[in-house]
Order: structure tokens, then C-alpha cells, then sequence
């Protein structure tokens, strides 16, 4: 049986996807190696630079501390989930921009709580700044060819949720999309009705 054919302004490059459980994960996994020559799946423990080497494609799922309201954080695993998620993130972006890779694209997903939920403040903290450095990457990359864009989906990860999240992940993929960066978009069906942007 014959391959599939790539749509066109396919990237054919190697990909790396850090993270990502569950039906979202598969889906997002599915379209990323269509997209890509080559697709490796790691974890957040073995996020480091050998991970970046000849990657166009990185899609990095935000980890996901345990909910815990003020009385229950603990700094001590607040400190180490932050230093897992932005040192391993910025290993890999750091050894694949070095490249010079053309149509790079660094693309977050993270899910509801970047929105601020009650008692999941360790949560909230680690995907604000996951976007922060999308957003300040997207500068600092832009000559090297990379884009960096965020993707929030939730409340409810429904079978919708999942295919339009899969669909925005092929757009930021694109090689038609080399001009946008720095941007946030939020999946979550008619729960953004009036909400304010991240």
C-alpha cells in the first residue's frame, strides 16, 4: 500500500514531541508525523539538548504538577517541576535553533489551569511562563527561522476539542504560517465566550 501523499507546505523534517498522555496526545502524535519525516516521543525526564539536534517540529505538553492550594505547595517540588519543564524545554530549543533549521516551529500545548484555577497555583505558574518563553522566543528565534506559538485547550477535552486542537497544530506547523509567532490560542469550544486574553 502506497503512503499517504503530504499536503502541501508540509514540513519533511524531524520532530520531537516532549510529553503528552491520553487521546489528545495520540491525535496530536498522529498529525505531528504526518507532518514530519521523522517523529521521536520523550518525556520530560529525558528532555535535553541531544533531543534538539536536526528538529524543525518541537510540541512540548505541559506537565502537569499535582493541584494544590497555598496551604499545600510545596516550594521544594514547585522548583524542581519548573526546572524540569524550562530547562529541558530550553535544551532542545537551544540545540535545534543553533542549526538554523529552516521552518522551525516551537509550539506549546498547555491545558485549562493557564487560565488561573482554583488551587492548582503550581500549575498556573508553570504554564504562564511556558508562555512567556513562547512569547520571548518568538523574538529572539525569528532570524533563525523559528516560530513559537502556545496552544490552551479545555475545560472539557471533548472528541471536538481534540480534532480542532489536531487542525491547530497542523496550522502552526505549516510552512505557510512562518509569519506567526508569539501567539495564544485557546480551544475550548463556547467556554472563552467573553473571557479576556492570556
Amino acid at each position: 500500500m502506497a503512503a499517504a501523499a503530504q499536503p502541501a507546505g508540509a514540513l519533511a523534517h524531524r520532530a520531537v514531541i516532549v510529553g503528552g498522555e491520553g487521546r489528545l496526545g495520540a491525535r496530536v502524535r498522529e498529525t505531528v508525523s504526518f507532518l514530519s519525516q521523522e517523529t521521536v516521543e520523550i518525556s520530560w525526564q529525558e528532555a535535553d539538548a541531544s533531543a534538539g539536534t536536526g528538529v524543525a517540529h518541537i510540541v512540548f505538553f505541559a506537565p502537569c504538577p499535582a493541584p494544590s492550594g497555598v496551604s499545600d505547595l510545596r516550594v521544594a517540588d514547585l522548583m524542581q517541576t519548573l526546572d524540569t519543564a524550562f530547562l529541558g524545554a530550553a535544551d532542545i530549543v537551544r540545540e535545534a535553533s543553533s542549526r538554523h533549521v529552516p521552518g522551525g516551529r516551537i509550539l506549546f500545548l498547555l491545558d485549562w489551569t493557564a487560565t488561573g484555577l482554583a488551587e492548582d497555583g503550581a500549575a498556573a505558574l508553570l504554564e504562564a511562563g511556558l508562555t512567556g518563553l513562547a512569547r520571548s522566543w518568538s523574538r529572539e528565534l525569528a532570524e533563525s527561522g523559528f516560530t513559537a506559538n502556545v496552544i490552551v485547550t479545555g475545560p472539557i477535552v471533548d472528541a471536538a476539542v481534540e480534532v480542532a486542537t489536531a487542525h491547530a497544530v497542523a496550522f502552526f506547523l505549516h510552512a505557510g504560517a512562518e509569519a506567526i509567532s508569539g501567539q495564544v490560542l485557546v480551544i475550548a469550544g463556547s467556554s472563552t465566550t467573553g473571557m479576556l486574553p492570556i
